[in-house]
């Protein structure tokens, strides 16, 4: 819920912005899913805004075995990609996966030590002054008091 409310107040998404999520999916429903998301982007959502939000779990299965393919085809068809609860390597993985295969410049935005590999392999880095301390701002490109 958190994650996603700093989409909204960055307005990386917005209340038209349809929302996919991949979270505490099984490994091996998780293939399937994201194939039915992109049939779904391609044919049902075709002329909306769709954000994809992951959790940590089905994040690290995707990035340790066979659906690296298919999540960068979904999280290309998306306007958003919004990650929570990953862990400090997945975060800095999935920006280097979208950096790496696509031409899209990457925004990563986070608030703690926890944040910072991933705000540093992102394009743009917004780090937010909060509770988890100054090491995000410190790495960030832009630094937010909230």
């Amino acid at each position: 819920e958190t994650a996603v409310n700093i989409g909204y107040s960055s307005k990386l998404i917005d209340e038209d912005t349809q929302l996919i999520y991949l979270i505490d999916e099984r490994p091996e429903k998780l293939k399937e899913t994201i194939k039915i998301n992109i049939y779904q982007i391609n044919n049902r959502f075709k002329n909306s805004q769709v954000a994809l939000v992951i959790d940590g779990k089905a994040l690290n299965y995707i990035l340790s075995f066979e659906c690296k393919k298919e999540f960068l085809e979904l999280a290309i068809a998306c306007k958003t990609v919004v990650c929570c609860r990953a862990t400090p390597r997945n975060k800095a993985q999935i920006v280097d996966l979208i950096k790496k295969h696509t031409k899209s410049i990457t925004l990563a935005i986070g608030d703690g030590a926890n944040d910072v590999s991933m705000i540093q392999a992102a394009h743009v880095g917004v780090g937010i002054y909060g509770k988890e301390g100054t090491q995000a701002l410190s790495a960030s490109d832009y630094a937010i008091g909230k």
